[in-house]
């Protein structure tokens, strides 16, 4: 391998770069070398945020092009559109089929628009309602914890102890149990 590529898409505060900092080491514990970049302009009001991890033997830049991403996580369905140029003919998305309506703008029904529109392009979509997970869990801080239970099932599935570990690390203590809970959950989302 070359080199393999996920994108981690969303809004502010929606846990995006969070999810790549867990991404980011488990990728180091499996051994690759990982370059990350991030864009967040003004994620704090709930702007577009997007990180890019670039991970193989050897990584030279975090940069991905138009159509080297092998994955997508996005917490959010129309950033999940958005940053599509990213995506490889052959890719698999997890998308949180939460979403957020621009400010000033009234509710139209796109739910489930981007996964039908990534299906029609024969994408792999797995479609996950984190948020319900989360708020289920009576945190709804943990949404992003969900998607990377949803994406660790597609992504070196048999390394959940690994998985655990990152979580651990990644987490102080007193966070750790609702976001293993959380993770744990999204999982139990995903049959591959």
């Amino acid at each position: 391998m070359k080199f393999g590529g996920i994108v981690i898409v969303g809004v502010g505060g929606t846990g995006v770069l969070k999810a790549s900092e867990i991404l980011s080491r488990f990728l180091l514990i499996q051994g690759f070398d990982v370059r990350q970049s991030e864009v967040h302009g003004m994620a704090q009001r709930g702007g577009s945020v997007i990180t890019q991890l670039k991970y193989g033997e050897k990584v030279y830049s975090p940069l991905l092009g138009k159509g080297e991403a092998q994955y997508m996580i996005a917490t959010e369905e129309v950033e999940a559109l958005r940053y599509g140029e990213f995506l490889s003919s052959d890719a698999t998305i997890i998308i949180n089929s939460w979403r957020l309506n621009p400010l000033g703008t009234k509710p139209e029904p796109y739910t489930g628009l981007s996964a039908r529109l990534y299906r029609e392009k024969g994408i792999q979509v797995y479609e996950v309602n984190a948020n319900s997970v989360a708020e289920s869990l009576q945190n709804s801080r943990v949404a992003n914890s969900v998607l990377i239970g949803a994406f660790s099932k597609i992504f070196n599935a048999d390394n959940e102890n690994i998985w655990e570990d990152v979580v651990r690390e990644t987490f102080p203590q007193k966070f750790f149990d609702i976001n293993m809970r959380a993770f744990l959950k999204g999982r139990e989302l995903v049959t591959i």
